[in-house]
């Protein structure tokens, strides 16, 4: 864990940027029942169409955010696991070129 800590140190930002972009998906896909259930409520119950096409937007809104929080997370953590293991093979080549020759 302390070798893997030293290399996300190096992309701190980046690894910060995709664990929020990961956390505003799971919470964009956590948000999508309660508006149904809102739109069962308060809106079919009522038979009120204008709350039911407003929370249909809201639940349009959350799900074009989570797709743009999808494409940015997996952006920024491939760039962070590319980056950690383009560097993990440079010290590892560095490290066997140190090796004597017996």
């Amino acid at each position: 864990m302390k070798l893997t800590l030293h290399y996300i140190r190096n992309h701190l930002s980046m690894f910060l940027l995709s664990t929020f972009f990961l956390t505003m998906e799971a919470m964009a896909d956590l948000f999508q029942p309660a508006f149904m259930s809102m739109i069962v409520d308060r809106g079919i119950q009522n038979a009120n169409v204008e709350q039911i096409l407003f929370y249909g937007a809201c639940m349009l809104g959350i799900a074009m955010m989570g797709a743009v929080c999808v494409v940015m997370r997996n952006r920024f953590a491939s760039r962070v696991s590319q980056s950690i293991g383009k560097e993990l093979r440079h010290d590892m080549y560095h490290n066997v070129q140190l090796l004597s020759i017996p």
